[in-house]
């Protein structure tokens, strides 16, 4: 009888972990990230500080989670099927882009509402320099 009861309880600890592990859903991973949420902070302003010293900011951001706000300036894709959304600094030369890289974070409805000229907010992972010009985000979410 014993066995019996060890036996039952060793299945409902393995059921339990199993439920735990299928609640890794869209709306928990979003629930995580924002948890790691240290700046939030506009996009132009983001952009000029990155023009007055960049190794200062990049110091501060890079590897953090951001929230980003500003106009867009373009809503596109990459070469490697990426979404993004760019935002323009004051000197229309320097760009920050936001790269939806991680499919669970993409609601692609909210996405396809939005257009050139719109205020947004965007949650992802500051990374640093892009290759032309400016900086860019990956693993982004559409915060509003």
């Amino acid at each position: 009888m014993e066995i019996r009861n060890k036996i039952l309880f060793v299945m409902f600890i393995m059921m339990f972990s199993c439920q735990k592990h299928k609640e890794n859903t869209k709306e928990n991973v979003t629930k995580e990230v924002k948890k790691e949420v240290t700046f939030n902070l506009d996009a132009q302003k983001l952009l000029d500080e990155y023009l007055e010293n960049s190794s200062k900011v990049l110091d501060m951001y890079k590897g953090k989670k951001i929230i980003v706000s500003g106009i867009i300036d373009k809503i596109g894709q990459n070469n490697y099927k990426q979404n993004y959304i760019e935002f323009r600094g004051t000197d229309n030369i320097q760009s920050l882009r936001c790269y939806f890289t991680d499919t669970l974070l993409l609601d692609k409805t909210k996405l396809y509402k939005l257009k050139k000229g719109d205020k947004t907010e965007i949650l992802g992972k500051f990374v640093g320099p892009q290759l032309m010009a400016g900086i860019y985000f990956n693993k982004c979410k559409i915060n509003n």
